[in-house]
């Protein structure tokens, strides 16, 4: 992971998008505890603040395949390292046809 090339371990605090979406006061309460600073601006956040909804792919195909390529071994690592459950990251989404 490139990250291990300049900080340690205890200095990386991995937030993923959808935990702050989803679980927003959980998620800015563990930053909080990292970088450890007081937790109370954190408790009149809601616990809902996202939509439903799913990330719709506006890349093309041979884009996201570059990108797995490119990525794919540093996400296996970050899984792995921080014992995550982001594999589904790997995930080949459905390609809608480019607007025109």
């Amino acid at each position: 992971m490139r990250l291990q090339f300049f900080f340690p371990k205890q200095q990386i605090h991995i937030l993923k998008t959808e935990d702050l979406r989803y679980a927003a006061k959980k998620s800015l309460k563990g930053v909080c505890n990292f970088l450890n600073v007081s937790k109370s601006p954190c408790e009149n956040i809601k616990e809902d603040i996202a939509p439903l909804s799913r990330y719709i792919a506006n890349i093309s195909e041979k884009e996201w395949q570059f990108l797995h390529s490119y990525y794919h071994h540093e996400i296996e690592r970050l899984n792995e390292y921080y014992a995550l459950d982001s594999e589904y990251w790997l995930d080949k989404p459905s390609f809608q046809p480019p607007l025109t």
